[in-house]
C-alpha cells in the first residue's frame, strides 16, 4: 500500500510488498496515480536481471527505466518475475491525464526492513 508522503522539494511516496514483484507493482501504482494515463494492449516486453542486486538499486534502475519509456510514450503495465528476472510489459500511451513531469527516481531508501516499506523521492 502506498502513500504521498511531504517533501519540500520533490514528490515522496512510501512504498511496500512482500516481495519484489509486490513492491514493483506499487510502485508502478505510484505512477499510474500521478501520470493517470489511458493505455491500451502491449506495446512490447523487457527483461531486467536482478541477480545479487539490492532492492533500492533496482528501485532506481527500473524507476528510471520506467520513466523514461513514459517520456517515449509506453507505460509499465505488467510485471512478471522469474527467479533472478523481471520482466516489465508496456502498453501505448493515448493520453496523459497530468501536468506532472517527473526528471527521475531521486533516491529510493529502504525505510523498514521487516515490513519491506520504501521511501522513493522523484525529482519534479
Amino acid at each position: 500500500m502506498n502513500k504521498e508522503l511531504e517533501h519540500p522539494a520533490d514528490i515522496m511516496y512510501e512504498i511496500s510488498g512482500e516481495d519484489i514483484k509486490e513492491i514493483l507493482e506499487d510502485f508502478v501504482e505510484v505512477l499510474n496515480k500521478i501520470y493517470s494515463p489511458v493505455v491500451e494492449g502491449i506495446n512490447r516486453e523487457n527483461e531486467y536481471t536482478i541477480s545479487e542486486k539490492e532492492i533500492d538499486d533496482i528501485l532506481f534502475d527500473l524507476g528510471n527505466e520506467f520513466l523514461r519509456a513514459i517520456m517515449e510514450g509506453e507505460f509499465p503495465s505488467k510485471i512478471e518475475t522469474d527467479n533472478e528476472i523481471i520482466k516489465i510489459s508496456y502498453s501505448k500511451i493515448y493520453k496523459i491525464n497530468s501536468d506532472i513531469e517527473i526528471k527521475a527516481v531521486a533516491y529510493p531508501k529502504i525505510i523498514d526492513e521487516e515490513s519491506k516499506k520504501i521511501r522513493v523521492i522523484f525529482d519534479v
